[in-house]
């Protein structure tokens, strides 16, 4: 089939895919869900019902709207990998995050992380994350350095003047490569066809992972399931 755009039937409006000859391109919905029987607290004039699961203290999560999920593409072997992602811009300024808004950012190996001072003060940046060292030494303000991901998984960034993390990175193994919500659709382009497996990662909930033939000159489609529904029963 030459290069043309695809559109798979009964998708709305969605945008069509362009798919390069002899290549291949995914859609991939991706959806987190909750434990399965899981209820909403129910509040009334005398507050919380009693006995409800995820009532209290607790953060409870809005699965519709789950941020922060990463999703990958590991190709059959053998195939050969596109031009590295763009690199990942790291900004440092003044304020002072929580570990609950720390933003994530997402790249594979061999991406470049660039890291740039937006703040008044000098920032020894380094990590010493699990194969994934390195000391990029004092960045001015306004200055910026970089280096590359060494290894897959997560990279915490850190800054001598601070005590908490300024950034995390999570590095998949490849660079088909993005950071996506739930409820949204990602797409991969100018995938070599073969099988292929998909795989998704989120800091504080189990991913998921599926197994797919993608042929040449179409636009396969995937569905990933972010939860606990899908572990095993500990007896």
């Amino acid at each position: 089939m030459p290069i043309g755009l695809l559109m798979a039937t009964g998708l709305g409006c969605e945008a069509p895919v362009r798919v390069q000859p002899g290549l291949s391109a995914i859609r991939i919905r991706v959806q987190a869900h909750p434990k399965a029987g899981y209820r909403e607290p129910v509040e009334d004039s005398y507050g919380t019902s009693e006995g409800v699961p995820n009532a209290g203290p607790f953060v409870r999560v809005d699965y519709s709207a789950l941020d922060n999920i990463v999703v990958w593409i590991e190709p059959a072997e053998g195939a050969a990998a596109p031009p590295g992602p763009p690199p990942v811009v790291l900004s440092i300024d003044g304020e002072r995050r929580s570990d609950r808004n720390l933003p994530l950012h997402a790249t594979g190996v061999g991406g470049r992380l660039m890291v740039r001072n937006y703040g008044v003060q000098t920032e020894q940046v380094y990590s010493v994350s699990d194969d994934n060292l390195f000391d990029l030494g004092p960045i001015l303000p306004g200055g910026r350095a970089s280096c590359a991901a060494q290894s897959s998984g997560v990279i915490e960034v850190l800054s001598a003047q601070r005590d908490d993390p300024v950034a995390v990175v999570f590095v998949a193994p490849t660079p088909w490569v993005h950071r996506v919500r739930s409820g949204r659709t990602v797409t991969f382009t100018d995938l070599p066809p073969g099988q292929c497996r998909i795989e998704c990662w989120h800091p504080r909930l189990p991913g998921a992972s599926s197994l797919i033939e993608l042929l040449p000159d179409e636009v396969g489609r995937a569905r990933l399931s972010v939860g606990v529904n899908a572990l095993p029963e500990v007896r």
